[in-house]
Parts: C-alpha cells; structure tokens; sequence
C-alpha cells in the first residue's frame, strides 16, 4: 500500500488456503487488501482530519475474474464455492471504500512478491 508515492504497508504470505482457481486466490487475497484498506483509512481519518471523509482506496488487480467477481453483487455457479467471508471485498467495494481497477500483470508491482525463484544450479537436492 502507498501513501504520497511511498510505501507504508507491504506484505508477501503463501496463502494458508487452497483455491481452486487463479481467480479465487487473487479474490482471497483481495479480500486481505480491502480489510488493510479499512484499516488505514480509519487510522487516517483519526490522524489527519477526521471531518474530511477519504476517497477510495484505489486496489490495481491484474486478475479480470476476480474484478468481475468483486463488481458482481450476486453469486454465480462459478462463485458459489467461495466462502461468505472473502465476499467482504464486495461490501467494501460497494460502500466505495476500495475501488478496484484493472492493471497489466506487466505493470503490476507486487508481482514481483508471487514468483517462486528457480533455485540455483550449484544447490543440491534433497
């Protein structure tokens, strides 16, 4: 997460869940983003100026599916699977907490915390 183009919350987990498709581990994982969104906004709110109320927070997804799903108020054959709670990114969406926009996966920075790195030839095995 940045503020004034500096970085002030960053975090990079495997997931302690399995997902059955790319679409609903970047659902999952949009569901973590919109839960720290709340809370900056409010430690914001209480810091700053707590009359001004505070725009979206902007979340760049480079997942189609998974903007679909956070836009898609309603559950689908290929949505009923995923449990209720990481369908709180579609509240937050919905009270205009977070906005979700599209970002190329070539653009997208935090790609760089999602590759597993190919381990080096001189290691050996176990």
């Amino acid at each position: 997460m940045f503020c004034a183009n500096g970085p002030i919350i960053w975090r990079s987990a495997l997931q302690s869940i399995v997902a059955q498709s790319s679409t609903e581990a970047e659902y999952i994982a949009a569901n973590a983003i919109a839960r720290e969104c709340e809370w900056a906004r409010l430690l914001h709110s209480e810091i700053v100026c707590p009359q001004i109320e505070a725009k979206p927070v902007k979340v760049f997804e480079d997942n189609q599916g998974c903007l679909a799903l956070a836009k898609n108020f309603m559950i689908t054959k290929r949505s009923k699977h995923i449990r209720i709670k990481y369908h709180y990114v579609r509240q937050q969406v919905k009270d205009k907490v977070i906005e979700m926009e599209y970002v190329n996966t070539k653009n997208n920075i935090a790609d760089i915390f999602t590759y597993v790195k190919p381990p080096h030839s001189n290691e050996k095995a176990d």
